[in-house]
């Protein structure tokens, strides 16, 4: 998994964990799960751009909306995959271009 690197700072991850009110603990947990990918390394030193901190942000939010971490391994990896929210919930098209609820309703 890789992530784009846009402007902005390069943080150590002390200061990622800082700027996003989490924990260097947290953060290893999840680039252990796949979630987070693992820092560019300079020297002994791993450097997160601003793509990790977009990521982490996304990810500590969906969170606090009680979304747990299988479900974001499963979200991310079809995000990382270039797959739609449909096909991960295995929506059929006609329901996904504002067809019938189910039970029969019409979205009004």
């Amino acid at each position: 998994m890789e992530l784009a690197t846009g402007p902005g700072p390069d943080l150590t991850i002390d200061e990622l964990a800082a700027a996003s009110g989490t924990t260097t603990r947290r953060i290893r947990s999840l680039q252990t799960l796949g979630l987070l990918p693992h820092p560019e390394l300079r020297g002994r030193t791993g450097i997160y751009g601003p793509a990790h901190r977009d990521r982490l942000d996304a990810i500590v939010r969906l969170q606090e909306r009680g979304f747990s971490l299988e479900s974001l391994v499963v979200l991310f990896a079809a995000l990382d995959d270039g797959r739609n929210l449909g096909d991960v919930l295995g929506v059929e098209a006609s329901m996904q271009e504002g067809g019938s609820a189910p039970g029969g309703a019409q979205g009004e």
